[in-house]
């Protein structure tokens, strides 16, 4: 890749002056339905080791498979106590697929509607929903405060319910812009870091990866 230095040149990355050790080379060799791939990668590995792995762990054909891959896994809940259940059951299943469950962060979504009015809003919002269609939650939901929002995520944080949270604004852009300009202050600086202090992968307290191709 580009370096910093003479234009046209790279920089090395090693204590050799090599940008790549030809010994440590490892072939993609894949070859798909639609390409393939032939030769050896050259890039070298990522902070991180690898991308964050993310998969739903609701159903139960999907939880042994984000048992055994994810790094984060997603739920949804209608309650904080029914949260705590699922959280319960994914941490259950990574161990059961040999996995260390604290390297392994769980999500629980949340709805979230804020602001004065915000019940107005949305049974407003309810009356254009085509008729049949279901508009109920569809995991927990919270409907107005963001100070009580910051309380609920809190409680439900120190009860065991998540990890963290996906929060699922049922208007946009307005209800991004609620919980950046309402929710995040009313968190604080104990939960809202500053957003390029450290890797994603250490944002959520994650460990970095071992390399599957170090020597044992």
């Amino acid at each position: 890749m580009p370096g910093s230095g003479t234009p046209g040149r790279t920089t090395p990355r090693s204590a050799t002056g090599r940008f790549v050790d030809r010994t440590k080379l490892h072939h993609v060799g894949f070859t798909g339905e639609t390409f393939s791939v032939t030769g050896p990668s050259i890039t070298p590995r990522p902070p991180q080791g690898h991308p964050l792995t993310v998969l739903r762990g609701d159903d139960p054909d999907a939880l042994p498979v984000a048992a055994r891959f994810a790094d984060v896994v997603r739920v949804a809940a209608d309650s904080v106590a029914a949260a705590a259940e699922s959280r319960e059951r994914v941490r259950a299943a990574v161990a059961a697929a040999g996995r260390d469950p604290e390297r392994v962060a769980v999500l629980l979504d949340v709805e979230t509607l804020l602001g004065t009015g915000a019940g107005e809003r949305l049974r407003v919002l309810d009356t254009l929903v085509p008729a049949g269609t279901a508009s109920g939650p569809a995991t927990l939901r919270h409907v107005g405060d963001a100070g009580e929002l910051a309380e609920l995520l809190r409680d439900a944080a120190e009860e065991g319910a998540a990890d963290g949270f996906v929060l699922a604004p049922l208007v946009l852009p307005s209800g991004v812009e609620e919980i950046v300009d309402d929710l995040l202050p009313a968190l604080g600086d104990v939960w809202v870091r500053a957003p390029y202090d450290r890797t994603l992968r250490g944002r959520f307290g994650l460990t970095r990866p071992e390399n599957r191709y170090a020597a044992g």
